[in-house]
């Protein structure tokens, strides 16, 4: 499966959490989306596409892909590519998302 693209995941961070950047990675964490958390749990690597939520227990790991479709509630990768790009891409991922419709 294709990644979702690393701006467009950290984009949505910034816009909905107040991320923390871990010192000497890529990596963003966030409390848990999941469970109550105000610890920042959950970390995110938009490079590698990929997220582990410690407070989630079991299923709190995966692909963004997965992040997203539990916490948006969409089905379907152009779905969640849709929502993220209409929602947080910027003018230059609008217009080439608008051309290749």
């Amino acid at each position: 499966m294709t990644k979702i693209p690393a701006s467009l995941i950290v984009s949505y961070l910034y816009s909905e959490y107040q991320p923390k950047k871990v010192s000497g990675s890529n990596e963003l964490r966030i409390n848990s989306p999941f469970v109550e958390d105000t610890k920042f749990h959950c970390y995110i690597n938009p490079d590698e596409s990929v997220y582990t939520d410690f407070k989630a227990g079991g299923g709190g790991s995966g692909s963004t892909y997965d992040f997203f479709k539990e916490i948006l509630g969409l089905k379907g990768f152009s779905s969640i590519i849709s929502y993220l790009i209409k929602n947080y891409g910027t003018t230059e991922q609008k217009l080439k998302f608008e051309e290749n419709k």
